[in-house]
């Protein structure tokens, strides 16, 4: 028996998702420790934030993390693939979660611009084999293990769009199915992109671009010229 998870890692928070509810952690990290300096210099002490001991080193995450070490701050695509600093984030989203016994399927929202193009399946399978197996790790000096034997990915605002044509049980009102037959609009305005999902009677087109946000208004008006319903979702 296998327990699904959602994962997003977003560059403004990280989001995961299961049968025991979410973790909405912010996305920062730092490395090291810097307590020892602010006492020393009188600045104000936060709370400590979840301490994270991998392979790769000891990180703090969420909260408060910035003020208790080295900020890490990488908005590169790469991060998705294989960066420690991602990899100790949602090791702490896990952490805060629950660590499952069971085996994973890992379910994973991308931003549109890393699922287009070219180098779209290269992305998809680095993905997979960094998030892919057995994983082990510290949080607050506690070990943790879990396994993960599926990773599938999607689109960062297909989320948006269920969260918006269906209920908290699963179900679509009468009202969303007249949506849905239409077209719906889900601009998502992220911490490192812009985008923009289209779905036009079921068929998704999805576009994402690192542009201002007025572009992409502009942009989901020529898209469609009928009026459409616009959900935000916050990357």
């Amino acid at each position: 028996m296998t327990t699904a998870l959602a994962f997003a890692p977003g560059y403004g928070n990280i989001k995961l998702f299961g049968s025991k509810g979410k973790v909405v952690m912010p996305s920062a990290v730092s490395i090291g420790r810097s307590e020892v300096i602010r006492r020393m210099t009188g600045l104000r002490m936060s709370k400590p934030p979840l301490c994270v001991e991998t392979k790769a080193g000891m990180f703090h995450v969420g909260e408060n993390a910035h003020d208790w070490g080295r900020p890490v701050e990488n908005l590169d695509f790469d991060r998705l693939t294989g960066a420690p600093e991602m990899l100790a984030l949602f090791y702490g989203a896990v952490t805060r979660y629950g660590v499952p016994e069971a085996p994973i399927t890992l379910i994973v929202g991308l931003p549109v611009a890393s699922l287009l193009g070219e180098s779209a399946a290269t992305m998809q399978q680095a993905v997979r084999d960094f998030l892919r197996g057995a994983h082990t790790w510290r949080a607050d000096s506690a070990s943790c293990t879990m396994t993960i034997d599926n990773v599938l990915m999607t689109s960062q605002p297909v989320g948006a769009m269920f969260d918006y044509l269906l209920t908290d049980t699963g179900e679509m009102p009468t009202d969303r199915h007249v949506a849905f037959r239409g077209e719906i609009g889900i601009l998502g305005i992220g911490m490192n992109t812009v985008e923009l999902l289209v779905v036009s009677n079921g068929a998704p087109m999805q576009r994402s671009v690192s542009r201002p946000v007025a572009l992409w208004v502009c942009a989901a008006c020529w898209s469609s010229p009928t009026k459409m319903a616009f959900t935000p979702s916050v990357n």
